[in-house]
């Protein structure tokens, strides 16, 4: 399994509920592409904090899965 920990500094209360919108975002990427079915997003009990993780069968793939995913992710920041 890999784990990978994302933590987000925020300046004032509008980037939180922009942060909320954009995790939502990326919630929904991931239960509506197949592509990243092996990949799992734990929210922690503040929206600052998410853990992805993920399982390492075929871990080439998986890995590749991942860094497709993150450039996606970065495309919306």
């Amino acid at each position: 399994m890999g784990l990978l920990y994302v933590r987000f500094d925020l300046i004032n209360n509008k980037d939180e509920y922009s942060l909320i919108s954009f995790i939502n975002n990326i919630e929904y990427t991931l239960k509506n592409n197949d592509k990243y079915a092996n990949i799992v997003m734990h929210k922690k009990s503040t929206p600052k904090e998410i853990i992805f993780s993920m399982d390492l069968k075929n871990s080439l793939k998986s890995i590749q899965e991942l860094a497709e995913f993150l450039f996606q992710i970065n495309e919306h920041l």
